[in-house]
């Protein structure tokens, strides 16, 4: 089955009713509930009833978070593009367009850090926008990604230490192989100043590495290390990363490099 197909065939059958209601009532929707296997099973299962009786009377029915984890990537992908079409039902195109942005910023994440990570991040961002509907989900949070990073560096088993061994290693004409870096580099350099070690909320310099101004620290942004240009636009960080952006013109935030301000590149790839 191609991908496409997937898709269709993953979208086609109906949102389980509890999942349903959690959309209406804008409550915490595991993505492992939106798979085509689980929706298939809800249907099998006739599950037609989103709220059970209690001593406390009428309840919604949980919903299960076992395994949203380690949901599959293209499970992931397809119960993602659901979600925005029913947050777009139920409660407009500004949350359905911030929810969209937070899906492209995961996916990022998955490519540069590994999917572990990016699901962290995924389920600690949506659970606040949940928790607290003020909180917006457009844009990656660096603290959320350091977070996140860091959970999963805890949660994974280490290699028991080899005990030493008295042979000596074969020569080899080859030299040896770099080690390989850790998934998390907050920054190779600060993309206020240009200078490596710190980030842009931690950074005392005056000017940046290409002489010019430093940039302001974006007020009312969710990541205390956001910036903003002159004239208040945030800098968007896709593209002050990879010097590209999913949104292209259609993106709020400023296409230009914090470091020189030129609008051919993002500061991770400034030459000053």
């Amino acid at each position: 089955m191609s991908f496409s197909n997937f898709m269709s065939s993953s979208l086609s059958t109906a949102v389980p009713p509890k999942v349903e209601e959690a959309f209406k009532q804008y409550r915490y929707v595991p993505y492992t509930s939106l798979t085509h296997a689980a929706r298939s099973q809800a249907y099998l299962r006739g599950e037609e009833s989103s709220f059970i009786f209690t001593p406390d009377g009428l309840t919604a029915k949980g919903l299960d978070r076992s395994n949203e984890l380690t949901i599959l990537t293209v499970d992931w992908i397809a119960a993602s593009r659901c979600a925005e079409e029913r947050t777009l039902h139920y409660w407009g195109e500004e949350r359905s367009s911030a929810l969209a942005s937070h899906h492209v910023v995961v996916l990022d994440i998955g490519r540069t850090h590994g999917w572990p990570v990016a699901m962290h991040y995924d389920v600690q961002q949506r659970e606040l926008a949940h928790a607290n509907h003020e909180h917006n989900l457009a844009g990656l949070d660096v603290a959320a990604l350091a977070l996140a990073n860091s959970r999963v560096t805890i949660s994974t088993p280490h290699p028991p230490t080899p005990a030493p061994s008295t042979k000596r290693a074969a020569p080899s004409d080859f030299p040896s192989s770099p080690r390989k870096r850790s998934n998390f580099q907050p920054s190779s350099h600060c993309f206020r100043c240009g200078a490596p070690g710190h980030l842009p909320a931690d950074c005392t310099a005056d000017v940046t590495a290409a002489g010019k101004p430093i940039a302001a620290l974006a007020a009312n942004a969710k990541s205390k290390h956001a910036l903003a240009t002159s004239t208040g636009k945030h800098y968007c960080f896709n593209w002050a990363n990879h010097s590209s952006c999913t949104f292209g013109s259609n993106c709020r935030n400023a296409h230009s490099c914090s470091l020189c301000g030129d609008a051919s590149h993002g500061a991770g790839t400034c030459k000053s």
